[in-house]
Formats: structure tokens, C-alpha cells, sequence
């Protein structure tokens, strides 16, 4: 990805998404400055996965328009998709690690796919299990780790080839207190390290410690937009029965 500050890394033009009759999405139109921490909250069923799906290339835009760092990405054909997708660092809230290969190879498979050397392969895996705290877990198999360790290595596996962009998807959503604050604090050291993070969440702790912008889709509709002052907690009050 480009490195144009000047310009948002995501822009969305009246952008709907809708499967036979319902819709999942109305009508968005959204610009994404780079080095944000974006937060999208709402209730269950609000579209905030399939908003974060529709960045990343899983699902078509029914209407509208999606520029990623000045690609449109209705132009970029399902060959290129997977190349594209290299641009992100995704993580998902069931893990979605790969059950057979060790913690190891689940965080190595992504710099494997890009043709690293092995040495270097190696150095960045090590460092990034260091950083989540699990080096000591390099040769364990995800089915032995505790959800807030499988988590982990989900972080280290989006963040391991430095992305511009993450995109997590209720990334807290499954832990423990304990756990949570550790993927927290993971984000947060990402987003200073100069990367945009946009997270969807329903989790109110989170939504009260973290993001400098906070916008709110009900019913597939964007109904907020605030950035990280009063407003932020004001909004959650607003609205509390949606984060229950």
C-alpha cells in the first residue's frame, strides 16, 4: 500500500449491500483517514461484520463504490483478490487459525505465501510470538491454547507482515478480562506504529478505553459519527441497550 497521508486509505460511496430483499447495508458513505483507530459499534445484526467483510474482499459490493488507498476494489478481479488482501492484516473473532500446523507455521503462512527468505521468516516469527507473549508456544498446536492464547496468535498472524490496515472483528469478543486487556494493548502498540485499525465491537469496556472515532450502524444504516471526546461516552449512554 501507498503512503499517502494526504488522503483517506478507505473512502465509500453510497455503498449497499443486500442479499435477495433484505439489506445488510444502506446507503454508506464514509472516509477513513490513515492511522485511524476506528471503532464500529451497534447492536447484533447492525451490518457491522459485513462492513468489515466488504473491505476485506469476502462479499461484493451490491452498489456503490470502495476505495482502498485509491483502488477501486470493484475493479480487482477475483485472481488478484487474494494479492490484494496481502495489504491487511485481518483478524477474526473465532480464530479461524489453522488446526494441523503448529503456532509457528499458523503466524509463518503469511510471509510464506509472499516468498520470504526462511531466515527472515524466522527472525520476524520470533519476534512477533515475543511481543504476544507466546515464543514458548512456538511448537504447540492451536487445539491445546486457551481461547485468549489462540487469540493472541490471531494478532500475531495479521501483524507479522507489518500491515497499513487491520481489520479485526470483535477481537475481544470471547475472552476473559485478563485476556482481552492483553489484545488491547496489542492494538493500541499496531495503531502507534503508524497502522489504521478498524475494529467492530459491541463491547462497551472497549468502546469506553480505546479509538480516536467511533461510528454507529443500525439496521445497516450509519446513524453516528464522533471522534474520541465527550461525545464517545455520551453516544454509549444514548444507546446503552445496544451494547448488552
Amino acid at each position: 500500500m501507498s503512503e499517502n497521508l494526504n488522503q483517506p486509505i478507505i473512502r465509500m460511496f453510497h455503498v449497499f449491500r443486500q442479499y435477495g430483499a433484505q439489506k445488510a447495508l444502506t446507503d454508506i458513505t464514509l472516509d477513513i483517514d490513515s492511522n485511524t483507530f476506528l471503532l464500529v459499534t451497534g447492536p447484533s445484526g447492525a451490518g457491522k461484520s459485513t462492513l468489515l467483510r466488504m473491505l476485506y474482499l469476502a462479499e461484493p459490493v451490491s452498489q456503490g463504490q470502495i476505495i482502498i488507498d485509491g483502488i477501486n476494489t470493484s475493479r480487482i478481479s477475483r485472481r488478484r483478490k487474494p494479492v490484494f488482501r496481502r495489504n491487511f492484516g485481518i483478524i477474526f473473532q473465532n480464530y479461524k487459525l489453522i488446526l494441523t500446523k503448529t503456532v509457528f507455521d499458523n503466524v509463518a503462512l503469511s510471509l510464506e505465501v509472499m516468498g520470504e527468505r526462511p531466515d527472515m521468516i524466522r527472525k520476524r516469527v520470533h519476534g512477533i510470538l515475543r511481543t504476544v507473549g507466546l515464543e514458548h508456544r512456538q511448537h504447540a498446536y492451536p487445539i491445546t491454547l486457551s481461547g485468549g492464547e489462540q487469540q493472541r496468535i490471531a494478532v500475531a498472524r495479521a501483524i507479522v507482515r507489518n500491515p497499513k490496515l487491520v481489520l479485526a472483528d470483535e477481537p475481544t469478543g470471547n475472552l476473559d478480562s485478563d485476556s482481552a486487556e492483553i489484545i488491547l494493548n496489542l492494538l493500541k502498540g499496531i495503531h502507534r506504529n503508524g497502522a489504521t485499525v478498524i475494529i467492530a465491537t459491541h463491547d462497551r469496556a472497549l468502546i469506553e478505553k480505546l479509538g480516536d472515532r467511533l461510528i454507529q450502524l443500525d439496521r445497516g444504516m450509519l446513524v453516528g459519527d464522533f471522534k474520541n471526546d465527550i461525545r464517545f461516552s455520551e453516544s454509549v449512554d444514548r444507546d446503552s441497550d445496544s451494547y448488552n
